[in-house]
């Protein structure tokens, strides 16, 4: 039986004459490696085409499905066209404001989660990046963005700047929202806020969680702990077992060891700890596929460098670190340096397999390179430069927050 083949890469260049207004020296390449783990349910989508009714000229995605892979393929293959039947109401040639353009994105990414969701089961994180340049040569990125994959912009000798925020159960408003939900929605809301578990420590190492997106099938003896939203333990059930027809808010415990997982969002046999996604038609209630927005803009001449990844890669990796490890290199070399080496700390540290996927984009690609400085802030409440380690974790596979060192 054959082998399915372990790492997947591809790249593009959009030279001096692409874009409405291109010039010399707005050359732009871009390209991905993945290290795929046991599922591969990571997606890549390069469109080198105009988008949002011709006011973008490219768009580039990643997708990191869970639970299946059907959410993300279905991502990947309608995203282009869901977007363009949200622009039939426009009229040609006129300009969008900055409002009309993310009602636009956020239709589409409800269209998306209403169709998977008819379907399947599956869910996916979703990164959007469009792109577009300015008659007065500024280039214009706009990030869109729902899950945890995230997105790291340097620019210049700017310090590294985060584009996505954190919609998972380690951002505490993210939980405070999932809560509220629950109680518009009169399920039984369970768990506690603790916002304890987004702090960091500097090291240039990723975020405090091996757990992962999603759970399903877990080896048997492990426990669901069930508290009130005043952090009060109401019940403890054997996981499967604590399964019902709502959903709700709680930790697994390993109870040979005691550890417990950080917060997860519970429905049906499975578990996530994204709280928005496309698609989880089990969790429809909490997990919205609502996305946020930010916006980079790049002078004119001015090299940039602007780095989308799976959460493999950033429960290891800062957004500082992962530029570092990718300085000076060709796009192609840094997406495949930083995938493999977060790959090989993900190994050495103890979290489970996971797909790696790492897309980076260099935008004014014929400008001088600027050498990445040690260290910098950078964007995002719970996103910092600073960090925490993750470390071995003890817990049954490797679902439980390691310790901090």
């Amino acid at each position: 039986m054959a082998t399915m083949k372990r790492e997947r890469a591809g790249q593009m260049h959009l030279g001096a004459t692409s874009g409405k207004y291109a010039k010399p020296g707005r050359g732009c390449s871009l390209s991905y490696f993945q290290a795929i783990g046991k599922k591969d349910e990571d997606r890549v989508l390069l469109h080198p085409h105009p988008v949002l009714g011709g006011r973008y000229d490219c768009m580039y995605c990643v997708f990191d499905g869970h639970n299946g892979d059907e959410a993300a393929d279905y991502c990947t293959s309608e995203i282009v066209e869901t977007l363009e039947g949200q622009c039939q109401h426009l009229v040609e040639g006129t300009e969008l404001s900055t409002r009309a353009e993310e009602e636009i994105l956020t239709a589409t990414f409800v269209r998306l989660d209403e169709k998977i969701r008819a379907d399947h089961h599956a869910g996916t994180t979703a990164t959007v990046l469009l792109q577009r340049q300015m008659p007065s040569g500024e280039t214009q990125v706009l990030c869109v963005n729902v899950g945890d994959s995230w997105c790291a912009a340097k620019v210049g000798d700017r310090p590294v700047e985060m584009l996505t925020s954190d919609h998972s159960t380690r951002n505490g408003t993210e939980l405070s929202r999932t809560f509220e939900s629950l109680r518009q929605a009169s399920l039984e809301a369970v768990g506690s806020l603790d916002t304890d578990e987004t702090d960091r420590n500097g090291d240039g190492y990723g975020r405090s969680s091996s757990e992962g997106s999603v759970r399903g099938g877990m080896s048997p003896g492990l426990m669901v702990e069930v508290h009130n939203e005043h952090g009060t333990v109401v019940s403890t059930h054997e996981y499967g077992a604590a399964t019902s027809t709502h959903t709700f808010v709680g930790k697994l415990v390993n109870p040979r060891t005691g550890q417990k997982s950080q917060h997860r969002i519970f429905a049906g046999t499975l578990s996530v700890q994204v709280t928005r996604s496309i698609g989880d038609y089990g969790c429809a209630h909490t997990v919205v596929p609502e996305p946020e927005f930010e916006r980079l803009s790049i002078p004119p001449g001015e090299r940039a460098r602007v780095v989308v990844a799976s959460d493999g890669c950033w429960d290891v990796f800062d957004g500082a670190r992962v530029h570092r490890l990718g300085n000076q290199l060709s796009c192609s070399a840094a997406a495949k340096r930083i995938a493999v080496n977060a790959k090989e700390r993900r190994i050495h540290t103890g979290h489970h397999v996971d797909d790696i996927t790492v897309l980076v984009v260099d935008i004014n690609a014929d400008a001088p390179k600027t050498p990445t400085p040690a260290n910098g802030p950078q964007k995002g409440s719970s996103r910092q430069a600073n960090s925490t380690r993750a470390t071995k974790p003890s817990g049954l596979c490797g679902c439980f927050a390691p310790a901090a060192t």
